[in-house]
């Protein structure tokens, strides 16, 4: 994967205003230790490009809509807006299924998460598009799934 690549283009899109991303160690000073603590709370592995979105850029947003970061701990309980804390809740609301990892809803209702089920050779996850009872594959990995969503323009489905 390009990880240069992509980050040019978010770096792009941050100046258009489209994506507001932080900086390493602005929200989790710790980002190791947090990453390995997190795939222990959601019972698996984190796909390479979602860890090397953490490092690089800590958590943000895509047309205002919160790309799910790692914030750990606070004042003794999780974040409740720690990617943790949310696949619980959405798990537990029957939002989405056990195999799956929210990483973005939208103010349209979508929920997009990693299923965990279909890993790559590179240790990718796809991305499914939920809304409602419909859900789709919108892109094959985390990276493009950041990619893809800030040059959206519509948020059809079967786009």
């Amino acid at each position: 994967m390009d990880y240069e690549a992509i980050k040019n283009e978010i770096l792009s899109k941050m100046q258009a205003g489209i994506i507001n991303f932080g900086i390493p160690g602005e929200f989790s000073p710790q980002p190791d230790k947090l990453i390995i603590e997190t795939e222990k709370q959601l019972g698996c592995k984190l796909p390479p490009s979602y860890i090397w979105y953490i490092t690089t850029f800590g958590g943000g947003e895509i047309y205002g809509d919160a790309i799910y970061s790692i914030y750990g701990e606070i004042n003794g309980a999780l974040s409740t807006s720690d990617i943790s804390y949310l696949a619980m809740s959405y798990r537990k609301s029957k939002f989405i299924e056990e195999y799956e990892i929210p990483i973005c809803s939208s103010d349209f209702g979508e929920i997009f998460s990693l299923d965990t089920r279909q890993v790559d050779e590179a240790g990718e996850y796809p991305v499914y598009r939920k809304l409602g009872e419909k859900k789709e594959k919108y892109t094959d990995s985390f990276a493009e799934f950041l990619v893809k969503y800030a040059n959206a323009d519509t948020f059809t489905f079967g786009q």
